[in-house]
């Protein structure tokens, strides 16, 4: 078997010049990271951040701040026993450092917030700004931020009659504030049963537990010996819980969720049994979403904390650790390619490995849907232009001109990538008027359209598709 190969890390899309954070993914948990720049101007390369990855798909890595035009690229290494393994420096793809769209838009806190809940999750942050969170106006975070989201832990619980907001800035760049969410108690003091994701298999280091309450905190158990196996604050709705030394073949886990106490606790999860690592080959990795030729980006389903690679007519373009539901982004534009993938599992220094069957690219004239996972990954990365039709079910004329909107994605195939977003599922701009266009170029809003003018959109798209 092959050894792993380790890929350099993604910085997440776009990079502002006025930053002072960025998001990385695609590493190894314990890595050593290093973000680098190329000065603009001088060219003169320099190190401008570092840590150690933790047992997380995203997090935030604390930089000087850029300049406008800088080069930008992460490099990670790994030691094995006496083996240093290290990533291509640098990688293919250098990002730019581009300024702040302006006006900032307003994060958001993610409501509603509960009585004893013990965590506040702060949404829709600018890459690298400065976020503040108040609680009752007293600050209790400042920190620069990379995105999505910021997860932040409250001592004391929340209270009731507690209000919350948030602010993010960038030096000389008007702040944008959140709405003032207040505390509530939780609809008659009964929680949820929560769910665990389902394989659960022998030597990987965590799994996901879905149906939780943010801010409550998670209690996982091994059914036979009543062991406390790990135990978590949670920010969502889904969250991934760590364990110590890995899952064992032997343990049957269930859950449950509390906010205020023992007699505020949930029912236990259905009991879900650990499987032995023999049985990895009968779970492939899935793709999560359609692939299109030009993206930037794969959406996988994997086993959590296990490694894919991405094969395109058997050639390597990508990958990293899976974490459930996952976006791998890519050095190159994803080809018009039969695509493959791998997903490894390391248990006890054997690498066991198992392949998804073959799947062909989506074709480049068919409507691509977006979700709050791949929009941001689909307007910064792609190598074409984008135009976002906004739209919901309950709008009318959205539904009457969905015919009209596939037949753009024909005209303007292999110029222009035509995508919807439901806003019921995720609103990234809180906009009331439907159907809204935005086109997107390197990952800026360029045009807007609100309302269905063909001739309006077809002329956007014209200047976006060129000559």
């Amino acid at each position: 078997m092959k050894p792993m190969k380790l890929s350099p890390p993604q910085i997440a899309e776009p990079v502002h010049a006025l930053g002072r954070a960025v998001v990385v993914s695609g590493h190894l948990a314990g890595a050593d990271i290093k973000v680098f720049r190329y000065q603009s101007g001088s060219g003169k390369l320099e190190e401008i951040g570092n840590g150690t990855a933790p047992w997380v798909d995203l997090f935030n890595i604390r930089v000087q701040q850029f300049a406008t035009g800088d080069k930008v690229f992460a490099v990670q290494q790994y030691q094995v026993g006496s083996q240093t393994l290290k990533s291509a420096d640098p990688p293919p793809k250098l990002l730019t450092a581009v300024f702040p769209q302006v006006p900032l838009p307003a994060p958001y806190v993610n409501a509603p917030l509960y009585v004893c809940a013990r965590m506040i999750s702060v949404g829709n942050i600018v890459n690298g700004a400065m976020v503040e969170v108040y609680r009752n106006r007293r600050r209790i975070v400042e920190a620069p931020i990379g995105y999505p989201n910021l997860g932040i832990r409250v001592d004391p619980p929340l209270k009731a009659r507690d209000e919350v907001y948030a602010v993010q800035y960038f030096p000389d760049i008007k702040p944008a504030t959140s709405d003032v969410e207040k505390v509530v108690p939780y609809p008659e003091r009964k929680l949820p049963k929560p769910t665990i994701r389902k394989p659960l298999i022998e030597c990987a280091p965590s799994f996901q537990v879905e149906g939780l309450v943010p801010g409550a905190t998670v209690f996982v158990h091994e059914k036979k010996s009543g062991d406390l196996v790990a135990e978590r604050v949670v920010s969502e709705l889904v969250e991934s819980v760590e364990v110590e030394g890995g899952l064992r073949k032997d343990w049957t886990l269930t859950a449950s969720q509390q906010l205020c106490g023992e007699n505020d606790r949930s029912p236990d999860s259905d009991p879900v049994k650990v499987e032995e690592i023999g049985c990895f080959p009968t779970y492939p990795p899935k793709l999560a979403a359609p692939i299109k030729p030009g993206n930037m980006f794969v959406v996988v389903d994997g086993v959590h904390e296990s490694t894919i690679r991405i094969l395109a007519d058997g050639k390597d373009i990508g990958g990293g650790t899976c974490f459930g539901t996952t976006v791998f982004g890519l050095d190159a534009p994803l080809p018009n390619a039969r695509i493959q993938l791998v997903q490894s599992l390391d248990c006890r220094r054997k690498v066991w490995e198992v392949k998804s069957h073959p799947v062909r690219s989506v074709p480049d004239d068919e409507l691509l849907e977006l979700d709050e996972s791949t929009f941001l990954s689909t307007i910064s990365t792609a190598a074409r232009p984008v135009m976002i039709d906004f739209w919901a079910a309950w709008c009318p004329i959205c539904v009457k001109i969905l015919p009209k909107i596939k037949q753009l994605a024909k005209d303007y195939a292999g110029k222009v990538i035509i995508a919807k977003l439901d806003t019921k599922k995720y609103n990234p701009y809180s906009d009331t008027t439907l159907p809204m266009f935005r086109f997107y170029k390197s990952g800026k809003v360029v045009a807007t359209v609100k309302g269905w003018h063909e001739s309006k959109i077809r002329n956007e798209l014209n200047k976006l598709a060129g000559p």
